[in-house]
């Protein structure tokens, strides 16, 4: 076995103390967890001190779960609590049925709205249905009388089939706008 020189000597105690020094400084600051793998090995960090356990008095640990009752004003406390949880649930509950309500009006509302477009939309079909038909009629008491020749005859019923076309085209969407009606009355005035 060698004897370590005095270089070396000094050399290695330098560096245990330092390591010691790190080491105490790091136990105090909590572990490094950047240098927690190092080299070909895994260090485990040190274990984190005991939890400090309440300090016992005759035998008894104090609960501090008790602290509040203790109070001579606690019970004030708790229902003023419990008059103030009462008034917020009250208050969400009165909103919740004041939105409700007035959806349920707006609704009705447009139900409302929607029911007189419908029925408007009626009024002006039969309108412009009667309208036709009454041409047609026409038409039908012309050829019987002799007054619309054959060719005549074709002109007007393919007339009448591109109104009823038209109104079928503005029927898509189920509805029968201002305009769609006032066309199909020009549509009708020519026809006449």
């Amino acid at each position: 076995m060698q004897m370590p020189t005095s270089k070396n000597l000094f050399v290695t105690l330098a560096a245990a103390s330092m390591l010691a020094t790190l080491g105490l400084t790091a136990h105090a600051a909590g572990p490094d967890w950047s240098l927690i793998i190092s080299g070909p090995s895994i260090v485990i960090p040190p274990a984190p001190p005991p939890a400090q356990a309440a300090p016992v008095q005759n035998g008894f640990r104090p609960d501090n779960s008790y602290v509040e009752r203790d109070r001579p004003d606690h019970d004030s406390y708790l229902q003023e609590r419990y008059r103030d949880y009462y008034h917020e649930r009250e208050n969400y509950y009165s909103e919740r049925e004041r939105a409700f309500l007035t959806r349920e009006r707006a609704f009705l509302e447009r139900e409302k709205q929607r029911q007189l477009v419908v029925e408007n939309n009626q009024r002006a079909l039969t309108v412009i249905n009667d309208r036709q038909e009454q041409q047609l009629d026409r038409i039908v008491e012309g050829v019987n009388a002799n007054r619309i020749s054959k060719d005549e005859f074709s002109g007007l019923m393919a007339q009448q089939k591109d109104i009823r076309n038209q109104e079928r085209s503005f029927l898509v969407d189920g509805f029968l706008s201002r305009d769609e009606y006032q066309q199909l009355n020009v549509a009708l005035d020519n026809a006449d």
